[in-house]
């Protein structure tokens, strides 16, 4: 089976890209496996940190990935989709953990070729300080899956209150 993996992996820091690549490595074990990364996770403004990216002091896996999506680009959008059908995968999995990647997550997804099953990663469904546009632009991605994985009981229970059927 081909997955596609689209997220956040190495040069990018944090949790989520730790993950990501132990998902990536585990998958490539018994499949074939291609991780498509951001070229911009966020807008500077955006980030609460101090850098997206790797420091020294990091210990990351160095997941060797293509870098398709700037997610505040949504010319960026198309041409990610383009990529990954050409690579043609069985499979399409994404993180989400934020309404922000929402329209770009979302978009991508719908361009995905009929017969690629499109999951969802989804470490909160629920903003834990929540705005008025989070459950509509939520809504919105979770329309463009297949199925969804959640990593704890209560973003399973904030998945069923948005979709019902997934």
């Amino acid at each position: 089976m081909r997955i596609a993996i689209l997220s956040c992996f190495y040069p990018f820091r944090g949790g989520i890209a730790q993950f990501n690549a132990a998902l990536y490595t585990e998958l490539g074990k018994s499949d074939i496996v291609q991780a498509f990364n951001f070229t911009r996770q966020y807008p500077n403004f955006l980030f609460p940190g101090k850098t997206q990216y790797v420091t020294p002091d990091d210990e990351a896996a160095p997941i060797d990935s293509t870098a398709v999506l700037d997610t505040a680009n949504p010319f960026s959008w198309i041409s990610a989709a383009r990529k990954i059908r050409e690579w043609n995968p069985d499979v399409l999995i994404m993180r989400y953990w934020m309404s922000y990647f929402a329209p770009s997550l979302g978009s991508v997804s719908r361009k995905m070729p009929k017969g690629c099953v499109r999951i969802g990663i989804l470490d909160n469904v629920v903003p834990h300080e929540p705005h008025f546009f989070d459950a509509p632009l939520t809504r919105w991605y979770l329309k463009s899956l297949d199925g969804a994985v959640t990593l704890c009981d209560e973003v399973a229970q904030d998945l069923m209150a948005l979709r019902k059927d997934i």
